[in-house]
């Protein structure tokens, strides 16, 4: 099966760094959409809408089924097994919420997040929000008694502007990491603009520092989106809703250094119960998610990718039992 091409490769997967996709699901109250800053957002977060409706992100093969129980007023478990032809799996992923700051009753600091598998492989994620300005976000992966790769990131959020600095895979004694620092500055009241400095290095190789622009545009309706690097590098995302419930997207990738171009289009539906995500690409891919709330805190999902050039089919089946 041909799977759609990739996001451009970030120093965090090149050095081995947790993504944030794997990040363990979080309570529901947790979920809730908290109050929108003022600011711009952060350079990272440039292209979350279109990840939200393509389901690029979200279609899985096999079977999957998750439950989740709170164990107190801030502790939750959740049990998830995996069943497919390639790899199972079974996972316990403890999530607790502390009130060490509590912003409102929806949301409250710090998070810490677990992930451990059958085979030893833990996943932990720390995020916590100083002040109204300051956040902090710490993730380590370790496969048995080896770590896998550390990241400590740090964000501030001014009245119209944002800045980060992450430290991925830092070792002194290894003389190894990489530094990221961006920006992204509002302009006028729809159209921000920023930038972002990659340094990285490991002994004895040569040392590698990249610079990437970006910026947005955006309105009560649409967001256009834009990410480049001077080596050839740009992803571009377009977000519309078109109606109430109906949201559609569009997203182009161009990897000029590996001769490599893909575009998707998109659609998001939301029913009262359910949700439905669409997307086709460029290179013959069509895929399907459809999440049914069957009752309260019963959740039935069905994924479905098909490759027209392949003639390849891929379903899968999940159940989510908890809220």
């Amino acid at each position: 099966m041909s799977a759609p091409m990739p996001p451009p490769p970030s120093p965090a997967a090149a050095t081995g760094a947790p993504q944030a996709q794997a990040q363990p699901e979080q309570p529901a109250a947790q979920q809730e959409a908290a109050p929108a800053r003022s600011g711009p957002g952060s350079f990272d977060s440039l292209h979350n809408e279109i990840r939200g409706v393509l389901p690029a992100f979200m279609v899985f093969q096999g079977a999957r089924f998750a439950f989740q129980k709170p164990v107190g007023q801030h502790l939750a478990l959740t049990h998830s097994i995996i069943l497919n032809g390639k790899e199972s799996a079974y996972k316990l992923q403890p999530t607790y919420i502390g009130t060490m700051r509590q912003k409102s009753p929806q949301e409250s600091f710090p998070i810490c997040i677990g992930e451990v598998d059958h085979a030893g492989r833990l996943m932990a994620n720390i995020i916590h929000e100083a002040t109204d300005n300051i956040k902090l976000k710490y993730q380590l992966q370790t496969d048995g008694s080896d770590v896998v790769g550390t990241a400590l990131e740090t964000e501030f959020a001014g009245s119209d502007f944002s800045a980060g600095l992450k430290m991925l895979n830092v070792n002194p004694a290894k003389n190894k990491g990489t530094w990221i620092l961006n920006y992204l500055q509002r302009v006028t009241s729809r159209f921000s603009l920023g930038a972002e400095l990659q340094y990285q290095y490991m002994a004895n190789l040569t040392e590698y520092s990249g610079l990437n622009f970006g910026g947005k545009y955006q309105t009560p309706d649409w967001l256009l989106a834009v990410t480049a690097s001077p080596v050839g590098i740009m992803q571009a995302s377009y977000v519309h809703q078109i109606a109430k419930n109906t949201t559609a997207g569009c997203e182009l990738e161009m990897h000029l250094p590996q001769r490599q171009v893909q575009a998707s289009v998109g659609v998001q539906y939301s029913f009262k119960n359910s949700t439905f995500r669409g997307q086709i690409t460029s290179g013959g891919v069509v895929m399907g998610y459809f999440e049914k709330q069957l009752v309260p805190a019963f959740t039935f999902i069905v994924s479905a990718i098909l490759d027209h050039v392949k003639s390849e089919t891929v379903f899968g089946l999940g159940l989510q039992i908890g809220q």
